[in-house]
């Protein structure tokens, strides 16, 4: 038979008997396990027992159901599993008949039922729950399920997860893990050196429009300089445009005459008649003007003025026209292809020293975590202390930590959770306060902080290095310090029972729970939890 066993909270000891079909458990009392904790909805999820599987299924709590840290939906489950309703944690355990000679049930539960179920043949999730089959897994994968997305952002994220992860996890299974991530790295820096590149073309290219443009109009100025007083003597046999004719670039250069619009300079084009529309327009201007003409020719006119003696003003008499041709300045094909191959060549320098610096950072975690195994294995160690702040990696050693204890509490046949050495204490008490899923710290048996998780911190707004061993007195609120000094005097004298405060922290109703885990009648540790009283209202 099922059964579940409660570790934390008012009901910690008890066990709970898990019958075939449905098995709710939350805070209201129609529950078949009615759990009164704070931050428990009051359907908070299900057990459904079918045979020799066993599943569980979240039912739209506020606060989550975990297994093994975990946070699910719904999940299969096997003996030994942790399950953490909001801040309770409990363990799935067997009935066995007895003990069988290397069976890794001794140690789970009584011994007065029926034989426990083979983990190695346990059945999907289909087989397990058919009647949740239709509505969480209705595809016939047993995949976990996912609550439908009730926002853009939950719909777009579980796209991704959903249809363009699955390929992406597919290449790691297919490549080498490290192939795999400098293919990544590559084409980023490929890409980006490209779209590096277009903006870069963009903009040279406005360069060469402006400088195009500033060029053809100093040389149209140059000519009005050396004809504007031969023009006023009336000489125009003697104009002259072959100096800016020479000029790189210099597709025309020409003098018109502001009345016909005939041109009188350069000898060879004398009256003729140019039927060019930037001409037209610089004939209607009274001062200098700039136009690009096409995407290889800039335009600019400026006029020439002379000495009227009839009207004893200076006047506009002719007009000096340049076409300039921009590709004099532009970047050929080949010098692109070069910036190009210049800018990829030391992209690639920077990302290959960045994928090894990232390679090595990936890397590092599991080679500690396999040295740390190796250790407890040899039996140099018992417990594996995370060093990475990484969550994920945190939920790992937690896992990793539960199974050295368990597997080390049964070659000795004894309790898991008769430790005899102080420091085991304390990694149970860490691993503890990592599962909970609420702000959580653990006190030893003389009052001591030994252990706590992120929330805890950021809500105390302490850290666990600065209040490893230290007492009550290294906390600066003072409220807070005798809260827990209160609840830890209470959790002395009373170690069955669930102990609760409330303070106002950070200008909110907090609910403060202390639970003492002990074995037989000392007090291994402490575990103290933090909820806000609006986690207490109806889900």
């Amino acid at each position: 038979m099922w059964k579940l066993k409660i570790l934390t909270g008012d009901l910690a000891g008890q066990s709970f008997s898990l019958q075939e079909g449905d098995n709710g458990v939350g805070r209201s009392p129609s529950n078949q396990i009615h759990l009164k904790s704070t931050g428990v909805s009051k359907t908070h999820c299900v057990f459904k027992v079918n045979g020799s599987a066993i599943a569980i299924k979240d039912l739209g709590s506020s606060n989550g159901t975990f297994v093994n840290g975990i946070k699910v939906d719904q999940s299969i489950l096997q003996v030994g599993d942790r399950v953490g309703i909001h801040n309770i944690l409990c363990e799935i355990t067997y009935v066995i008949s007895q003990y069988t000679t290397g069976s890794n049930y001794q140690n789970m539960g009584n011994m007065d039922g029926a034989a426990a179920p083979d983990m190695n043949s346990m059945p999907d999730y289909d087989q397990a729950i058919p009647d949740y089959a239709e509505d969480v897994a209705g595809d016939g994968t047993g995949e976990e399920h996912q609550a439908p997305p009730s926002n853009a952002k939950e719909s777009f994220l579980q796209y991704i997860e959903n249809v363009m992860l699955p390929g992406v996890y597919r290449l790691a299974e297919i490549f080498e893990f490290k192939a795999v991530l400098f293919s990544f790295v590559l084409t980023f820096i490929f890409v980006t050196t490209l779209l590096s590149v277009i903006p870069m073309l963009s903009i040279t290219k406005q360069t060469i429009e402006r400088e195009s443009g500033r060029r053809a109009l100093g040389i149209a100025r140059s000519i009005v300089r050396v004809n504007q007083e031969i023009l006023g003597k009336g000489f125009r046999s003697q104009l002259t445009t072959r100096f800016a004719e020479r000029e790189e670039g210099v597709n025309v250069a020409l003098i018109i005459d502001a009345d016909d619009g005939s041109v009188i300079a350069p000898a060879n084009e004398i009256g003729a008649y140019r039927n060019d529309q930037f001409i037209h327009a610089a004939r209607k201007m009274d001062e200098e003007f700039v136009s690009q003409i096409n995407d290889k020719t800039v335009g600019a006119s400026v006029p020439i003025r002379t000495y009227d003696r009839k009207t004893g003003s200076y006047n506009i008499s002719a007009y000096a026209v340049v076409l300039y041709n921009m590709g004099s300045l532009s970047i050929s094909e080949g010098r692109t292809i070069s910036l190009f191959i210049q800018t990829l060549a030391m992209a690639l320098v920077l990302g290959a020293i960045l994928f090894f610096f990232m390679y090595k950072l990936i890397e590092r975690p599991f080679n500690h975590l396999s040295s740390s195994i190796d250790k407890a294995i040899k039996g140099d160690t018992r417990s594996i202390e995370p060093v990475f702040q990484f969550p994920v990696l945190d939920r790992l050693y937690t896992n990793v930590n539960s199974l050295l204890n368990q597997s080390l509490s049964d070659s000795g046949g004894g309790d898991s959770f008769a430790y005899q050495d102080p420091m085991e204490k304390q990694n149970e008490a860490k691993n503890m306060t990592n599962i909970i899923a609420s702000p959580c710290l653990a006190l030893n048996a003389d009052g001591h902080f030994i252990a706590m998780n992120q929330m805890a911190e950021s809500l105390m707004m302490e850290t666990e290095m600065n209040l490893q061993n230290q007492s009550f007195e290294a906390i600066g609120d003072m409220s807070l310090q005798l809260s827990l000094k209160d609840l830890w005097e209470r959790c002395v004298a009373d170690t069955r029972s669930t102990h609760s405060n409330n303070i106002e922290m950070g200008g909110v109703d907090t609910v403060i729970e202390a639970q003492a885990i002990t074995t037989s009648s000392n007090i291994d540790y402490i575990i103290v939890t933090f909820n806000h009283l609006a986690e207490q209202g109806d889900y």
